[in-house]
């Protein structure tokens, strides 16, 4: 009897301690792994932007460096925004009721099955074959295992081919995506991964058959986001910015305002419109139309709102000469010296002395009697 009054007392410790932590009115946040993760991939964009302006490393080697970090990024995005959601307070008191009569019974019945004085011994050699529920490698090589018997189990290629993408294994990836698709049919995820395995296998580049699966993954859901970031970057890769520019521009344009590749796509869209000649997106009529139509002070408001959008790009993409030259001159419209004075300050460091660039800035601030904000320089 005192063995069942100590057995029954543990129980309810255990209950108790299962079931609090649903119970509470709040949950503290934990910290995650991926936001870290997500401030040093921006932090590395960052850097490797001061490199290109600096000259340290060339235009084909960034952008394979800009696809690998982005690639990372987007993947940590995924990893944040795949936190369980808050539950109800009426839905953890059912899972705490169910907890409470669930945690007994199998006590109960697995002391029946395990903890028999008549039950027999587990040999050494059948505890060694159970892996660890934690470890990760074990469960993989006995999936792999499981597979080298059973090729055509497609559920255990799918449930391998992220894990191998994620350590990294970019070839054992490609292979376990192909074999998925194969049994179990394409689908957007599968396709997605299959493409941005390959796009890993190449160190950085988006081949014509990882371009392939993303524009199927595209074709079963044109909403997915990740095939139009890695089919924007192969634009850029093979140099075709006018198109690369209306890639970036859309995606943009679909992506939430705190999306975290943004930090990659912003910088990547100035870039392709400063090398396709096309430094910024004209306004359409309509809009114009609805902007003249407006109210003076509200019309003011919403030029002054264009500009600023205009100075925070130049202030993530500083080699854009022809937007620094329209953010001056708008400064001035506006009648705001101070202000273009200051932008063509920052347009002076933004490039060396002696450059064509450095020479239009030098000639519009002798236009607009601003000569003295950059150093008294001239034509």
């Amino acid at each position: 009897m005192l063995f069942w009054i100590i057995a029954g007392a543990l129980t309810v410790v255990v209950c108790l301690a299962c079931v609090w932590p649903l119970l509470r009115r709040e949950a503290a946040p934990a910290a995650h792994r991926a936001e870290h993760d997500m401030v040093v991939y921006r932090a590395q964009l960052d850097e490797l932007e001061a490199d290109v302006r600096r000259g340290v490393i060339a235009a084909p080697e960034a952008a394979i460096a800009r696809a690998e970090i982005g690639r990372r990024l987007l993947k940590a995005a995924d990893a944040g925004t795949a936190q369980q959601a808050p539950q109800r307070r009426s839905r953890s008191r059912s899972v705490a009721a169910m907890l409470m009569v669930a945690i007994p019974v199998a006590a109960i019945a697995g002391y029946l099955s395990f903890g028999s004085p008549d039950a027999g011994d587990m040999p050494l050699a059948a505890r060694e074959a159970t892996p660890d529920g934690g470890d990760v490698a074990a469960l993989v090589a006995m999936a792999e295992a499981r597979l080298a018997t059973n090729p055509n189990e497609g559920q255990g290629w799918d449930a391998l081919a992220p894990i191998y993408l994620r350590n990294g294994e970019a070839t054992k990836a490609v292979n376990a995506y192909r074999r998925a698709i194969d049994i179990l049919g394409p689908t957007p995820t599968r396709l997605s991964g299959f493409g941005e395995a390959q796009v890993m296998a190449s160190e950085g580049r988006v081949t014509g058959q990882a371009a392939e699966a993303f524009s199927a993954a595209l074709a079963l859901d044109p909403q997915v986001l990740l095939p139009r970031f890695f089919l924007a970057l192969q634009l850029m890769q093979q140099a075709r910015f006018a198109e690369a520019a209306d890639a970036w521009q859309a995606l943009l344009n679909d992506s939430p305002a705190e999306a975290p590749w943004r930090s990659f796509a912003e910088p990547a869209l100035a870039e392709a419109r400063a090398r396709s000649g096309t430094n910024a997106a004209p306004m359409p009529d309509a809009a114009a139309a609805e902007i003249a139509a407006l109210p003076p002070e509200e019309r003011r408001q919403r030029i002054e709102g264009m500009v600023a959008g205009l100075a925070a790009r130049l202030e993530a993409a500083p080699a854009d000469v022809e937007g620094w030259k329209r953010l001056i001159r708008s400064y001035a419209i506006l009648g705001d010296d101070a202000r273009a004075g200051d932008a063509l300050q920052a347009a002076g460091r933004a490039f060396e002395p002696g450059t064509p660039e450095r020479g239009d800035i030098a000639a519009l601030a002798q236009e607009l009697g601003l000569a003295d904000a950059l150093g008294g320089e001239g034509q």
